[in-house]
Order: structure tokens, then C-alpha cells, then sequence
């Protein structure tokens, strides 16, 4: 419904009424109100401006949504003030409906064994199942136990959308269900170093992938938990053995930046798995996070890493429109893009089956 998009684009874009009516200059909140309550409808000029305001296409007013959000639960002690967690609720859903839209536009298989399989699949109360969870999962997604190269694509050829966000620094991500259980989706923060970002993916993943008792559920032993699961996940028990041995007293910085190099995870977050695993004492984790601390390191780390992206979306749409499925308008939208960027990508088209002037047995 057409009041019901209104009032989505307006939370989306995290304006209050009155922020939106004084950006339009000609309208009261009270009159807005009513577009969003359906009371009252905007003709083709307003919708354009409401359009320029709240940062969407005017086609936005007119998708028909089929996207249905599970729970969407923020961090314990995250600071994102209500305002902005309901606008990157509607990010979510905004950016899944143009994902989903351009997956229907193709007849595909689910890759992996697909999020239902393993969505909640796991009980866990304590820490050593946290660490089993994570290795189950590495097992039934044949992982190995080596160092995943590209965290973003193994999640999504396993039923998760992995959406990047450009959110506010209190931000590192959310997980939630899509449609009853029929995907899965992790949200990340595109200004997080790599390092932090993929161990907020793991730790999202862990949300997804692991059920808690319901005395557990959204309290610092649920989080404690995820953490866990993501350190065994991204750098396996047996591989932090093989690095650093079963009982260290001292280990040098370059020890800890060439496996952060290796497993792309964290310097923190392998002192903190050198501890669960009691390779390190608690006096050793106490002084060691101490000294780094103090040298600034614990918001900024030497040697950051590059953060991942996911590309799944503008490939399919790219294909969608080198196969003439959508116009460059419909690219456009679902890429939420200009058509200009559309029009350069046309622009770069190689030849097509049919352009075969040079004799392939040539060489040339």
C-alpha cells in the first residue's frame, strides 16, 4: 500500500514528520500524517518530492514487498538509539526486496545446504558447545579447517544475504531470518576495519546458527557466546594449537600480526582465543590487552585489514540485463543506482555469439 511505503521511506531515511515536512517547505506534519495513515493520498508531483527528500526512487512507493523479517535484535549494550535501529530495520528490508527481486529473475538452485538446514540446529548453553557448534558447522559446510579466504562469499553459497551498510560507528551488524526461515540475512558495517567486520559476520552467523536456552536468549551470556563461536570459527582450536603451542608466558607482537595476516582475524580476538583455550593465563590476557590499550590499539589495530563486500547483487542484475531480462531503468532500481552507471556498464559490452569476424584458428 502506497501509505504503508510512505511511512517506510520516512523511517528508512530516519526523519521524524517534522523533519520531512520542514525539507519539503510546503506542507505541515499533520498533513503528512495522514499520507502515512491512508487518510489522504499525494498526487504524482508530491510523491516526486517526497522521493528527493527521503533519498528514493519514486518507483520505491510502488514495489510490492515480499520481504518478512524475523526478529531483529541489536547488540545487549548497543548505544543506536531507537531512530536509527528502526532505520537500518528498513534498509534491510529495502535492500532484500531488490535482492530477492533480481534472484526471481532467475531459476535458481539454493547453493550450499541453504539456511534452513542449519538455522537454530544447534542447542547450546556453555562455551565448549559454542566452540563444537562452530567446528560442526566448518564440517557440514567442508570448510577444513583452514583459514576462509573470503568470509562474505561462504555465507552467501550457504543461504545467508550478507548486506554491507555504511552505519553510524556505534553499528556492527544484526542477523535475522527472512520469510519464515526461507533465508537468512547478516547485516555489517562497511566502516568496520576487515578484521572487525568479519568477526562480527562470524558472530552473527553464530546468533543464526545456535539455539539458547530461553533463560539465555539476548543477555551477555547469549553474546559471550556468539564470541566464541566466531574466534573457533575463524581460526580453529587445532590451528591456534599448532601456532602458538599449548602453553605460552610470552609471544611476541609479530607472532600475533602474522596469524591476524594468515586467518584474517583480529590481534584481540587471538589473544582472547589464546585465553579460552588456556594457552595463555588470565595475568598474561589482563596485561597483554592492557599494553595494547594503552597504545591505542584496541579501537585501532596495526596492520588493519580490507573489508568485504558482497557482489552477488549487482552480478545478478548485471546478468539479468547482458540477457535483456530487465530494461536499464529496472537495473537502475534494483541496484538503486543512477541510469548513467547502467548505461556505462552497456557502454562496455564485448561482442555478443553473433560477432565472429576474426577466424578463431588464427591466433589473432
Amino acid at each position: 500500500m502506497l501509505h504503508e511505503r510512505i511511512k517506510r521511506a520516512r523511517i528508512l531515511k530516519g526523519l521524524s514528520l517534522q523533519q520531512v515536512a520542514d525539507a519539503l517547505g510546503d506542507i505541515t506534519k499533520q498533513a503528512l500524517s495522514k499520507y502515512e495513515k491512508g487518510k489522504d493520498a499525494p498526487n504524482s508531483t508530491r510523491l516526486i518530492k517526497l522521493a528527493d527528500v527521503l533519498g528514493v526512487k519514486p518507483e520505491y512507493f510502488f514495489r510490492q514487498s515480499e520481504v518478512v523479517l524475523g526478529s531483529v535484535d541489536f547488540r545487549k549494550h548497543s548505544t543506536f538509539g531507537k531512530r536509527q535501529q528502526d532505520s537500518v530495520k528498513e534498509q534491510v528490508r529495502e535492500h532484500l526486496e531488490r535482492y530477492l527481486a533480481a534472484e526471481s529473475l532467475f531459476e535458481l538452485e539454493p547453493e550450499g545446504l541453504g539456511a534452513r538446514v542449519w538455522l537454530h540446529s544447534i542447542d547450546v548453553e556453555t562455551p565448549e558447545e559454542a566452540e563444537k557448534a562452530a567446528e560442526t558447522i566448518r564440517q557440514q559446510w567442508k570448510l577444513g579447517t583452514n583459514p576462509i579466504a573470503n568470509l562474505t562469499e561462504t555465507l552467501e553459497e550457504h543461504g545467508v544475504k550478507v548486506l554491507g551498510l555504511k552505519a553510524h560507528e556505534r553499528f556492527d551488524g544484526l542477523c535475522t531470518e527472512i520469510n519464515n526461515g526461507r533465508d537468512a540475512a547478516i547485516v555489517s558495517n562497511l566502516e568496520r576495519p576487515g578484521e572487525r567486520q568479519r568477526f562480527n559476520l562470524a558472530h552473527e552467523l553464530g546468533h543464526l546458527v545456535m539455539r539458547f536456552p530461553e533463560e539465555i536468549h539476548s543477555t551477555d551470556i547469549e553474546e559471550k557466546l556468539c564470541h566464541r563461536f566466531a574466534g573457533a570459527f575463524l581460526f580453529p582450536r587445532e590451528q591456534v594449537i599448532e601456532a602458538f603451542g599449548e602453553h605460552r608466558g610470552r609471544i611476541f607482537i609479530d607472532e600475533y600480526l602474522l596469524a591476524k595476516r594468515e586467518w584474517s582475524i583480529s590481534i584481540q580476538a587471538i589473544l582472547r582465543r589464546l585465553y579460552d583455550l588456556s594457552i595463555v593465563t588470565q595475568a598474561v590476557y589482563q596485561s597483554t590487552f592492557r599494553f595494547w590499550s594503552s597504545r591505542g590499539w584496541r579501537k585501532s589495530e596495526p596492520q588493519p585489514l580490507e573489508s568485504e563486500e558482497s557482489f552477488r547483487l549487482r552480478q545478478l542484475v548485471y546478468r539479468a540485463l547482458a540477457e535483456e531480462l530487465v530494461t536499464p531503468s529496472r537495473a537502475a532500481e534494483l541496484l538503486n543506482t543512477g541510469l548513467e552507471e547502467i548505461e556505462k556498464v552497456i557502454a562496455n559490452v564485448g561482442p555478443d555469439d553473433g560477432d565472429q569476424d576474426v577466424d578463431e584458428g588464427s591466433g589473432l
